[in-house]
Formats: C-alpha cells, sequence, structure tokens
C-alpha cells in the first residue's frame, strides 16, 4: 500500500513539474478564471470536501462548460480536468488552482467530447509519506457529449 501511494504521488509530482502550475488570474489552456458573479445557473457546481469531490451534474455538452469548485473541506483543494482514454489519465485541460477552504472559484473550459476525470492534484504529507488527493479519492468521472 504505501509503495502504491508513493508511486501515484510520484505521478502527481511529475505532472505538476510538466505542465507548471498557473494562478486563478491566467489562462490554463482553453480555459478561462471567471468571476463567480459570471458563472451562471447552468455552471457545473463542484463541492470538495476531505477526501471527495460531489457534482452538480456527471455530464456536458462539448463545448464552452463553466466550473465552480466550492471547497467545503477543511484543507486546500483545487479541480483539475483531464482526458481519460483507455484506463489512462491524460495532462490537465483546465485547472482551478488550490483554494482556501471555504472558498470558491470558477472556470470556462473549452471542452471536446470524451471522457474525463474531476481530480484534485494536491498531496498531503504524513512523516515520510507523501499521498496525492487523488489515491485518496478525490476523483471522479465526467462525460461530454456532442
Amino acid at each position: 500500500m504505501k509503495i502504491k501511494n508513493l508511486v501515484a504521488s510520484m505521478g502527481v509530482l511529475a505532472l505538476f513539474a510538466s505542465v507548471g502550475c498557473v494562478t486563478r488570474e491566467e489562462v490554463y489552456g482553453d480555459a478561462v478564471m471567471l468571476p463567480l458573479a459570471a458563472t451562471g445557473s447552468d455552471a457545473v457546481v463542484v463541492t470538495s470536501r476531505e477526501f471527495s469531490f460531489e457534482s452538480s451534474a456527471a455530464r456536458a455538452p462539448a463545448g464552452k462548460v463553466v466550473f465552480t469548485l466550492v471547497n467545503a473541506g477543511k484543507q486546500h483543494h483545487e479541480l483539475a480536468i483531464v482526458r481519460f482514454e483507455g484506463g489512462r489519465y491524460g495532462l490537465p485541460v483546465a485547472e482551478i488552482e488550490a483554494i482556501e477552504p471555504g472558498e470558491s472559484a470558477s472556470m470556462r473550459a473549452d471542452l471536446g467530447a470524451g471522457s474525463y476525470r474531476l481530480v484534485c492534484l494536491l498531496t498531503v504529507e504524513a512523516g515520510e509519506h507523501v499521498t496525492s488527493h487523488i489515491a485518496l479519492g478525490m476523483e471522479m468521472a465526467f462525460e461530454v457529449t456532442r
């Protein structure tokens, strides 16, 4: 179990190194951070807690999709959208960087049809062990339809 968590955490850290991190004000790929007032009622609202996501929708039509992350947990959490094909994770196509407990943030992502995973790319350190939030359960399927 410890080796599995270490390998998962190393993968997350490698992913951070390969794609870099952005602040909430930056554009990430085709994603644009939005003020909460501009999100509208059709936003996919994703609530994060230790260590799970709940979403107002499990699918959306292809095109521009607004996501709002609500951190209802006691730790920092973030929302990354990654392609998921053939049982493999792709690189993030959009991301809301880590937000404080009690905060919310929104982004608009231009998504093509296909399977995605909503994940938190953060890690938790406990002594010598580093475990990814994904390994702790912060992952959920999301489908984008034509």
